[in-house]
Formats: structure tokens, C-alpha cells, sequence
């Protein structure tokens, strides 16, 4: 077999070189002439009645356009799933800054000063903000009771386990707050009409067809003459999945209503205020564990306090409650969930999508379990973790051994029980400072949950030019992580010619689609599609030696009538999945991670600095060790934020903190040593055996760091993220 060439190596990424010489252009960079500038007039209530809409007679209103939501060609309903929102508000208001008239000018000043002379009066409704006010309201705004989506999944018999007498039982509740995408490109979108009518939508995006279902709710006329293209995007982490088809219609309505080009650019303020968020969690946990250690029965809640519209709630939940019976076999689980509605801005997409919020809960109780049985945290990990022939929650059967390798690994690299002896020493001696050592293990569904990826049926198409080289045409969108680099190392790999012979091409619904990007799917799921439709090209192309031959040989296929493959996913048979019972494989493959935390606590002023972190991850076959490396270290680092220093702080439904001044993020002045591992199961299912990698990195930082905290002063952290000021308040209860 031919040693690999490509894969398994840290080949430069396609895009630096025009991003380090800032060549590359984002959506404000471009050159458009005669176009206008597109502003949103929003709500200033959090839920409210419109009831009157008053233009100031004595303004000059010509040299603006106003777009209505009276003035929608088509529906004025955002397909998201639920398709519960609105382009534009029209009667009734659910949020602070939800959009209600748009307006497009030749500056921002211009619409802006436009705004100054519109009066909008409102009939206050009763509003609630939190998970729980939600629960308790009796005029709920979403169906009978505010629920967006319920889901349950159970294993076992619940109820009989919690009846046995000789069990340990731990109860406790954890919550995470909202956290805020921060990429670094605010949302942007431009939108033009050609001579023929034809509409054409670019941005900053993750998703085009997501897009191009939205313009297609607003101008169904025009449906088979819309094209939606990414642009350079500066960052997205899932604030751009489903948002994006928000602001693109919008600039759509008024390049379609002025005649003109309009570009929507957000300011960073505007930004934080109105986009969505990761989604405010509680979970309630009630375990049975017996004499000998074993977890018995899990009873898990877990509710998302999902904001104003459902928009990708019921998907995030869904994840979520797949992930809350931790990396552990137990017999007996129940999870419960529920996506509540309130009126906050709608919560979205986020790095980890769900799984965050409830693997700090059930990796938390573990520890918890640990310290109320006297018992080493590793040591009860060890005892319950799942080992081939076990099951998920869902009955899905574990295949690999990766758990206990990545726990064995991250222990045995970290020194771990060293460490633990070296802290007590620590703090034996010194008088204001405490350090401890705090581990996480866990896994991330990679790929679509249950039958999502047959829904999509993604399609790849490789397609030859004159020049000789070849083409990627996918709706897979490069947005920081990587994935033209590795799909383009993918395809040269099967080509067997280096990532110079391939092009990755701007993505475009005028491209086939392969599926939106997220869940970790992109080099799993769109890589095997393209490591299929390369082998299958390279079958049919005349017998050739490296790249110049390769060249050769395409550029006559070409001329002689082209060459081109399609690849479509083909949806493995032995995967069965029940949307109704949610059991059976809820993901095509799983990827695998042990993090530990060592920290360093102030008895001073509360701070908490991480000296060292440690991780250990089966992403399967590691296609680019320095792209998968960087992946792990952002994720790491925004962790961080979600765990210790970011707090959305509202006041009526209002962000008040829609900043870089008052948000705080970790910066690299917080940034720990950090040891990056990789162990390698790889997957049939992946584009040269990988799984996800996007993702994982974020789900165990929150539970390890507060392990490690537990470790060195001796307090439960249960709820995020802990600020100085909480810990203060929780050492002063010890």
C-alpha cells in the first residue's frame, strides 16, 4: 500500500497567503458602485403590540427606500424549522432589537438621521426572560406553555432502579449563561438584482442553501434566479448559520424595492444586540450509584432557554439530551428536555451546538458523585466509562476502545497523581494561593443527528479545467477552521498529485449542495463524498506520473468533452435511527476526549488563572495535524470565556454589555501551556477515516476547570460562568 502524501501532514492552508498579506476581501472591502446602505429600525420592547408606525411629514423621505413588512412579495416567515419568525414584525414585537422596518440610503447617516424621525408606540405585553419565568408564566406567547420542543430519551426502567434501598443517590442542578459568537467580521450581506431579474445575495455565511430558502420564502417568483455566494468570511463558530438568512432577505427587500444594490453591514454593538447567542442552560440531575461504585441510573432535565423564536432550538436540544448521560454505560437513564421560549433575542448556533452545557452538567456530577463517595475522580471514571459492546442512551453500540485510551492517555501525559500530591504540597505552604488539578471526559456525535444526513443527501462534484487542474465545487464553506485545505489535501490524496492540482471554489447555490457547515460534519461527511468522487476521476483519467502528467491528462479530457464526477451520500445500511423513541445510532461515528485542567486560585482577589492544560483526542485520522492542533486551541481558549469570564448582562430584554469594553474574553495574556495529543480509531465513514474536530474541544474545558477549582478550594462550581465575584460568594459559604 502507498504510503499517504498528503494526509496526516500540516500542508499550508490554501488562504494564508492572501489573509497575511490582507489581500483577501471581505464583504466591506468590496467595490460596488451606486449602492446603498441598508439599516434596520428595531423594537425597543421586549414584547409589545405595535400600535402605530408614524413618519415625520416634515422629513425629506425621498432619497430613502422603506421597506415594510406589508411590503414582502412573498411570505414574511423566516424557514428556519418552525418557521415561527418573522422577516419583519408586524403586529406584536417578541424582543429588544427585533426588526421592524428597513431602510436604505446612500450613507448610513442618511438612515440613520431617517430613524430619528420615525415614531413607533407600542401596548406593553407581559414579558419573561428566564428559564424559569418562562415556566411560570400564565400567558405564554409559544403554543400552550411556551415550549418550542420536548424531547425524551429513555433506557432501562427509571423508576424500578430509583426504588432500590441501597443506593447512593446525589441530586444537584447546574445552569450556563448566554455567550456571544464574537467572530471577528460582523454580519454582511449585499444583495443585487441583474438586468434579467435575477437576484444575487453575498456574505459572510456558513450555510448558502439556508440563504437561498429564505430569499425563496420572500420572492417565490423569482425562486430558480437566486444565487447565494459566500464571501470571504472572518470567523463564525455557528453565529452564522442560521442568522445570516435574516439580514440577506433584508437586504434583498431593499435592493428589490430601491433598484439598487444594498449592502448590510453591522456594526459590532448592533451585532451583540439583536444576533443570536449559545443558549442559557438548566439541568437537574438525580444519579443512583451502588456499594460498588457503579452508576446505576441517571434522571437528567436539561431546559434551553431558547429566546424569542425557536430558529435551530429543536436541533440543539436534541444534541444536547443525546449527550447528557456523559461518556459513561449506565442501565437505567432518563433525559428530559425542553426548548422554552422568552423574550431575549433568539439563541442559535455555537460551537459544540448543546453539548457544552450538558457536559458540564453530567461530568460536574461526577465529580460530585467522586467527592460524596471518597472516591479518586479517574477511579470512578474508570469503572463506568464505555467500552466496546456497551451502549449510548439511545442503545446505539459503542465500537471502539477510544474512551478509556484518551482517559489513560491525558492521565499518564499529565502526570495526573503527581500533580495532586505537588498541590497539596502547594497549598500546605503558601499563605493566598491554591492550585488543583480537574479532569473531563467525554464525546461529541459527529455529523448530523439520527437521519439527518439522509435528509440532506449531500452531493460533491470534482470537475476538470483546461489549465489541468481540478476543481471542488461544494456548498462547504471555509470560515477560519480550515476545510478548503483539508478537503483540497483529501482530493489530492485520491488523486495521488499534490494540493497545488486542486482549486477550492468559492462556495455558491449554483454549486451542488453538500450540506450545510456544521455538526462537525465537513471533513467526515463532505470529505468521503470527495475522497469517493477523486478515486472515481482518477479511474477515469489515462494512466499518469505526478503532477505535470496529471495536467497533461486532464487538460485532454477537457478538451475532449470534459471531466467531471458527482458523489452523493449513500447512507450506510446498518445505521437505523427512530425520530419518534430517539433510539437507535444517533450519529454516523463519535469522536472522543480527555482535558485536564490545572489552576491556580487567588484567596485575595478570587481570580482564577489555568497553568496548564492538557488534552488527549480520537478525531479519527488527523488529515492536518497543525489545522487539527489550532482547532483544539480555539476552542480551548473560547471555553475559557464561556467558563470564566463571559456574562451577557439584560436588563428588560436588552444586552447591556454589546461590546468588547464590557464583554470580557480571554485573550492570549490567558492562554495556559496547553498540550495538544491525538490518538487516531479512524472512521469507514470519514474522508480518509476522520471524524469531527470543530466542536469537540469545546464540550470539556467548562467541567474540567471546574473539577480543578473543586480540587483546589474545596467548592461545587455548578453554574457559569464563575466570576470572581461568585466564587467569593461560594468560598464564603464553605
Amino acid at each position: 500500500m502507498l504510503a499517504l502524501q498528503q494526509i496526516g501532514h500540516s500542508k499550508i492552508r490554501v488562504d494564508a497567503r492572501e489573509k497575511i498579506s490582507g489581500s483577501a476581501l471581505y464583504l466591506a472591502d468590496y467595490d460596488v458602485g451606486d449602492c446603498l446602505q441598508g439599516f434596520t429600525v428595531r423594537s425597543q420592547r421586549a414584547h409589545a403590540t405595535i400600535k402605530q408606525i408614524v413618519f415625520d411629514a416634515d422629513f425629506d423621505w425621498s432619497r430613502l427606500t422603506v421597506v415594510q413588512a406589508a411590503d414582502i412579495p412573498g411570505r414574511n416567515v423566516n424557514p428556519v424549522i418552525l418557521e415561527d419568525q418573522p422577516f419583519l414584525a408586524d403586529r406584536v414585537v417578541r424582543y429588544y432589537g427585533e426588526p421592524i422596518l428597513l431602510l436604505a440610503a446612500p450613507t448610513l447617516e442618511l438612515c440613520r438621521a431617517a430613524a430619528d424621525h420615525i415614531s413607533i408606540s407600542y401596548e406593553e405585553l407581559p414579558a419573561c426572560f428566564t428559564i424559569e419565568e418562562s415556566l411560570a408564566t400564565s400567558t405564554p406567547f409559544f403554543g400552550e406553555d411556551n415550549s418550542f420542543k420536548r424531547l425524551q430519551i429513555n433506557k432501562g426502567d427509571i423508576e424500578a432502579a430509583f426504588r432500590e434501598q441501597n443506593f447512593h443517590i446525589t441530586e444537584a442542578e447546574y445552569t450556563t449563561a448566554a455567550q456571544e459568537q464574537l467572530y471577528l467580521e460582523p454580519q454582511a450581506m449585499l444583495a443585487q438584482f441583474d438586468l434579467e431579474g435575477g437576484l444575487l445575495v453575498t456574505g459572510s455565511l456558513q450555510c448558502p442553501f439556508y440563504v437561498h430558502s429564505s430569499l425563496a420564502s420572500a420572492f417565490p417568483e423569482l425562486v430558480d434566479r437566486i444565487e447565494v455566494r459566500q464571501s470571504v468570511t472572518g470567523g463564525a463558530f455557528g453565529g452564522k448559520e442560521d442568522f445570516p438568512s435574516l439580514i440577506a432577505t433584508h437586504a434583498a427587500l431593499l435592493a428589490y424595492h430601491s433598484g439598487r444594490s444594498v449592502r448590510m453591514l453591522y456594526d459590532r454593538a448592533e451585532d451583540f444586540q439583536c444576533t443570536t447567542k449559545r443558549h442559557p442552560s438548566r439541568t437537574r440531575i438525580r444519579s443512583a450509584v451502588d456499594t460498588e461504585g457503579n452508576i446505576v441510573a441517571l434522571d437528567v432535565e436539561l431546559l434551553l432557554n431558547a429566546g424569542a423564536y425557536s430558529t435551530l432550538s429543536q436541533v440543539v436540544l436534541a444534541r444536547g439530551v443525546l449527550h447528557a448521560a456523559g461518556a459513561y454505560h449506565v442501565p437505567h437513564v432518563r433525559v428530559q428536555g425542553n426548548a422554552l421560549a422568552t423574550n431575549l433575542p433568539p439563541s442559535g448556533a455555537f460551537r459544540g451546538f448543546g453539548a457544552p452545557q450538558a457536559i458540564f452538567a453530567i461530568e460536574s456530577h461526577l465529580d460530585k458523585i467522586a467527592q460524596e463517595l471518597n472516591q479518586d475522580p479517574v477511579v470512578l471514571r474508570r469503572r463506568n466509562l464505555l467500552r466496546p459492546g456497551d451502549t449510548f442512551s439511545t442503545g446505539q453500540l459503542v465500537q471502539t476502545d477510544a474512551c478509556s485510551q484518551v482517559l489513560e492517555r491525558a492521565v499518564s501525559s499529565s502526570a495526573y497523581e503527581e500533580n495532586n500530591r505537588a498541590d497539596r504540597v502547594f497549598n500546605d505552604s503558601h499563605p493566598t494561593l491554591r492550585r488543583g488539578t480537574g479532569l473531563a471526559l467525554f464525546y461529541h456525535g459527529a455529523g448530523f443527528t439520527g437521519s439527518g444526513e439522509n435528509r440532506i443527501q449531500g452531493c460533491a462534484l470534482l470537475q476538470g479545467n483546461v489549465d489541468g487542474t481540478i476543481s471542488i465545487r461544494v456548498t462547504s464553506t471555509e470560515m477560519g477552521q480550515g476545510a478548503a485545505t483539508v478537503l483540497a489535501q483529501i482530493a489530492a490524496e485520491a488523486l495521488q498529485v499534490s494540493t497545488a492540482m486542486i482549486r477550492f471554489e468559492t462556495p455558491t447555490t449554483q454549486h451542488p449542495d453538500s450540506g450545510p457547515t456544521v455538526a462537525s460534519r465537513t471533513t467526515m461527511i463532505v470529505g468521503k463524498l470527495i475522497e469517493r468522487a477523486a478515486s472515481e476521476l482518477r479511474e477515469r483519467i489515462a494512466e499518469y506520473s505526478g503532477d505535470e502528467q496529471f495536467r497533461t491528462r486532464v487538460s485532454q479530457a477537457v478538451a475532449a468533452g470534459g471531466l467531471e464526477t458527482l458523489s452523493s451520500y449513500e447512507p450506510p445500511p446498518e445505521l437505523k435511527w427512530d425520530e419518534e423513541t430517539y433510539q437507535g445510532d444517533a450519529y454516523p461515528d463519535y469522536s472522543w476526549g480527555c482535558y485536564l485542567a490545572q489552576v491556580e486560585v487567588s484567596l485575595l482577589d478570587y481570580s482564577v488563572r489555568i497553568r496548564r492544560f492538557t488534552t488527549v483526542q480520537d478525531i479519527g485520522t488527523v488529515i492536518n495535524p497543525a489545522l487539527a492542533a489550532g482547532q483544539v486551541e480555539g476552542g480551548i481558549m473560547q471555553a475559557i470565556g464561556f467558563t470564566l469570564y463571559e456574562k451577557v448582562h439584560y436588563a428588560d430584554g436588552k444586552t447591556l454589555n454589546a461590546g468588547f469594553t464590557d464583554y470580557i474574553i480571554p485573550t492570549l495574556a490567558d492562554l495556559p501551556q496547553l498540550a495538544v495529543e491525538f490518538i487516531e480509531y479512524p472512521s469507514d465513514r470519514g474522508g480518509y477515516g476522520a471524524k469531527g474536530v470543530g466542536e469537540l474541544p469545546f464540550d470539556g474545558v467548562a467541567p474540567a476547570i471546574a473539577a480543578a477549582i473543586r480540587a483546589a478550594v474545596g467548592v461545587d462550581v455548578r453554574h457559569l460562568p464563575l466570576l470572581p465575584e461568585q466564587l467569593m460568594e461560594l468560598l464564603c459559604q464553605v
